[in-house]
């Protein structure tokens, strides 16, 4: 089988742990700059944390450390309550609706995006060769040239909503809000265009969500 020559599996695992981990040390390097008083943006750091932690969930459950995805899970939503208590935070506005753009926000919906497409052709980096064709592994390097799969030739089918998408950034960076939500929630205080305050990073968590999963079966009914 092909993936048995062309994917090393140790070697993308160990990328896949070792970028869930510089994601997460750099939202903990962000935290930390933020409290420092001599820095310029604390509130830039502090939101560039959240992004980092985000994707430190992402590619922490690629990498199935579920330890580790509830870890950075725990330090976002510290990292959101300090950005909601010392700058605020409000919903983004566009063509007359609301959208979520937060990180914090949109990371509890484990949801991502996959390409369905047909390859017609696949080059390896590091000799250009077809892959069908050529000795290298992907993940190994090559006299300091990493091997990764280059696709030269697409017909992209269709792009799909998943579970868990073949590359962990591959994810939903703004969800539109329903105006009968808003309506519901602040009641006839809300006109359309007003600013509206986001306050989830300042109550108990709802958990993830993971749209996909399918619930327990159930044991069927017994006839007597």
């Amino acid at each position: 089988m092909m993936c048995l020559k062309h994917c090393a599996c140790g070697a993308v695992t160990d990328h896949v742990l070792e970028t869930a981990r510089e994601r997460l040390e750099q939202g903990r390097a962000a935290v930390r700059q933020a409290s420092d008083a001599s820095v310029d943006d604390p509130e830039g750091e502090l939101r560039s944390a959240l992004v980092a932690f985000r994707g430190a969930m992402d590619w922490l459950e690629a990498a199935g450390d579920d330890a580790g995805f509830e870890t950075a899970h725990d330090e976002m939503h510290e990292a959101g309550r300090q950005v909601r208590t010392r700058f605020g935070c409000w919903l983004d506005q566009e063509n007359g609706g609301y959208l979520i753009t937060c990180p914090a926000d949109l990371a509890h919906t484990r949801i991502g995006l996959s390409i369905n497409a047909v390859s017609h052709r696949i080059e390896c980096t590091v000799c250009d060769q077809e892959i069908s064709t050529c000795p290298h592994v992907k993940g190994r390097e090559y006299d300091g040239v990493t091997c990764y799969h280059r696709i030269m030739d697409l017909d992209v089918r269709s792009v799909d909503f998943v579970a868990r998408p073949a590359h962990p950034d591959a994810r939903v960076i703004k969800q539109s809000v329903d105006i009968a939500d808003l309506v519901g929630t602040l009641g006839s205080e809300f006109e359309a265009g007003m600013a509206v305050s986001c306050d989830q990073c300042l109550m108990e968590c709802r958990g993830i969500r993971r749209p996909f999963d399918r619930p327990p079966a159930q044991p069927p009914n017994c006839v007597r």
